[in-house]
């Protein structure tokens, strides 16, 4: 090699020593660095693995009380309210006298009734003794005897008329609201009946399940209603006062039709009421506890869009984790928690903490809980 060439050869390791190599020595550590501070800038999230066990669910569901029987008391016949013999609240006995109206109308006519009958009677005797006589033909006395049997129907109906004017207690039970005074007309059209009395011996809860409870309970019993209804656990009843009905409720019907206006159907609920401590018209809370086969996982872990439950799903792999929002279908199990379900599977990952703070397909860096 000629001195000259030595000379440039020399020249350019020396600047390649001391320029380019420091260089890139820095892009080389500027590099690292990046990479150092995108893995730091993963948010660090807890997760965790849901599996399913067996739960127990309480369900609690406004219920409306209503007695076995409530019966409209009504007026048969039109007249002046003359008494009013029972007190609102008061339990009464069937057959016991509630309410007396002005029975001057129909005793005119019940006496009136009993004269024509009189009069048809010695009409058809006499006339079967003339037609024994030959003297009237076989006609004439089947008139007087159709006669006689009109006027018996008549003093029928009038006698009846005549006792509608005492109005009687229905059936056993509790009287309601009295909507009538003392001198009021009254009559079988009036817009609100003279009272109510409720059979309350047997008192039903009727509360409304919605669509989603319904079709869980339906899968569970196969599709079999009988089967479900006898499935269904003991009801429990939490009156206004926040106290707990000592004698438990079941289950007796469900209609099985959705309302499509609300979305719910009504089921009844039968407790016996033999000190008459739940009383009809009022309202409580009722309360039954289900066993499910169902995944738990803090209600911080969800997020509501449009009435829908998302949480965040954690796919993970050897080198990162990405997260992806999913809609699950939840029951409140208590303040801090719910029930999923629908929507997850037991072996999943989910992130449990900080889902505002998080976006969809997200990277994370996993916290395990």
């Amino acid at each position: 090699m000629s001195g000259k060439h030595c000379k440039h050869y020399l020249f350019n390791y020396t600047v390649m020593k001391k320029v380019i190599l420091p260089v890139l020595a820095i892009l080389v550590l500027v590099g690292c660095g990046k990479k150092e501070q995108v893995k730091e800038q993963l948010a660090q999230v807890k997760v965790k693995t849901v599996q399913s066990s067996l739960n127990s669910v309480p369900v609690q569901l406004p219920a409306q009380l209503k007695g076995k029987q409530d019966i409209l008391v009504i007026p048969q016949v039109s007249a002046l309210l003359n008494q009013v013999l029972v007190q609102e609240g008061e339990v009464v006995t069937k057959g016991q006298r509630m309410f007396v109206l002005d029975e001057t109308e129909y005793r005119s006519i019940y006496d009136n009734a009993i004269a024509q009958l009189r009069t048809a009677e010695l009409e058809e005797e006499a006339k079967k003794e003339l037609l024994s006589k030959n003297i009237i033909s076989e006609h004439e006395y089947k008139v007087a005897k159709n006669t006689l049997e009109s006027a018996k129907a008549n003093v029928r109906n009038a006698k009846t008329n005549l006792d509608r004017c005492v109005i009687t207690a229905p059936s056993n039970g509790v009287v309601g609201n009295i909507n009538y005074r003392q001198g009021a007309l009254v009559n079988p059209q009036i817009s609100n009946p003279l009272t109510v009395v409720s059979d309350n011996h047997i008192v039903y809860a009727y509360i409304s399940i919605n669509e989603k409870v319904y079709n869980n309970l339906m899968m569970k019993a196969e599709g079999n209603k009988e089967r479900l209804l006898s499935m269904l656990p003991p009801a429990e009843l939490i009156l206004s006062n926040d106290s707990v009905y000592d004698i438990k409720g079941h289950v007796e019907t469900m209609s099985g039709i959705i309302d499509p206006n609300t979305g719910a159907l009504s089921v009844r609920v039968a407790f016996d009421n033999p000190k008459g401590i739940l009383a009809a018209g009022g309202s409580a809370t009722l309360q039954m506890s289900f066993d499910w086969q169902s995944i738990v996982i803090p209600r911080i872990a969800t997020y509501e869009i449009q009435d829908k439950t998302y949480l965040y799903q954690v796919h993970a792999t050897d080198s990162a984790a990405i997260i992806n929002s999913i809609i699950v279908d939840t029951y409140r199990l208590n303040d801090k928690e719910y029930i999923v379900f629908n929507g997850l599977n037991s072996g999943d990952t989910i992130v449990v903490e900080g889902v505002k703070k998080l976006a969809n397909n997200q990277h994370i860096e996993m916290l395990w809980n």
